[in-house]
């Protein structure tokens, strides 16, 4: 898929430039929103175009439409896939969140906290794991010339790995073992750092190897096509039905004509319906 892809999140107008919008845009298709404040992430670009929120764009907020259109493209429909051997019951939840954006944790489907399939909306939390922080550190240690020591105090905001935790499915109204005690409930705080994030797909997952998908689109334009996808790449939450967008172009170094995936269409209007719901 395209590397330089963003999803404006917010549009504000500017008071003191008339015609002008400062928009919030935010990489899609990563899972940079796993490690720290995603915030981090995002980029304020100014500009006198009036996009809507959801909309596709490179990090110079140009329509991805205008991309494609010096591509050869078609639109292609996702047939079969074919997953190499999975671990038994261990899957990949993958979501995205305003906040978060992109990101995703493994569970153990006999474990789940509730039944769950694409496009239910959730409420998870964040938390990080930092005891090998606390590890690091030795109040026995004798060794002051060691500066490598880190003491509880002086760890970082956000630092070890990040956790998270699914609290409540808005879409079936269910709560988890997570959910914060009623009594205990006084304000938003309570919940912690968490982010209403919609579920873009459960994907298998080995826990001694990396997997691939085998898949087989149809285009109308192309015919149909044979794709191998790497689990650790967006195409890996591909789902038979899903719409693709697909190029054909030359292929230099094997002198044959190959395609590639610049964009799952299906996806990308779940992420854009579920930002427009919740301006």
């Amino acid at each position: 898929m395209l590397k330089d892809k963003w999803i404006i999140t917010k549009k504000v107008p500017i008071k003191k430039a008339p015609g002008n919008f400062d928009y919030t845009i935010i990489p899609a298709d990563t899972c940079c929103g796993c490690d720290g404040d995603y915030e981090m992430w995002c980029e304020h670009v100014y500009s006198k175009q009036n996009l809507d929120i959801g909309t596709y764009t490179n990090d110079e907020l140009t329509p991805l439409q205008e991309y494609y259109r010096y591509h050869n493209i078609d639109i292609a429909t996702v047939e079969c896939i074919a997953p190499s051997a999975s671990t038994p019951g261990l899957k990949r939840w993958n979501f995205f969140g305003r906040r978060f954006g992109e990101f995703s944790f493994l569970m153990d489907a006999k474990k789940a906290p509730f039944k769950v399939k694409r496009g239910n909306q959730i409420v998870v939390q964040r938390t990080y794991d930092d005891s090998c922080y606390y590890d690091d550190y030795d109040d026995d240690d004798d060794d002051d010339d060691d500066d490598d020591d880190m003491s509880p105090d002086e760890k970082p905001e956000y630092c070890g790995l990040t956790v998270f935790r699914p609290l409540y499915n808005i879409t079936t109204k269910r709560k988890t073992e997570y959910f914060p005690n009623r009594a205990r409930i006084k304000s938003r705080s309570n919940f912690g750092d968490c982010d209403k994030a919609i579920l873009l797909g459960i994907t298998p997952t080995n826990a001694d190897c990396d997997m691939q998908k085998h898949m087989i689109v149809n285009s109308d334009k192309f015919g149909m096509i044979s794709c191998v996808t790497d689990e650790y790449s967006p195409e890996f939450q591909i789902e038979p039905g899903d719409k693709l967008v697909i190029e054909q172009y030359f292929n230099r170094n094997t002198r044959e004509i190959a395609y590639k995936i610049l964009a799952n269409q299906t996806i990308d209007d779940m992420r854009t319906e579920f930002l427009v719901k919740r301006k």
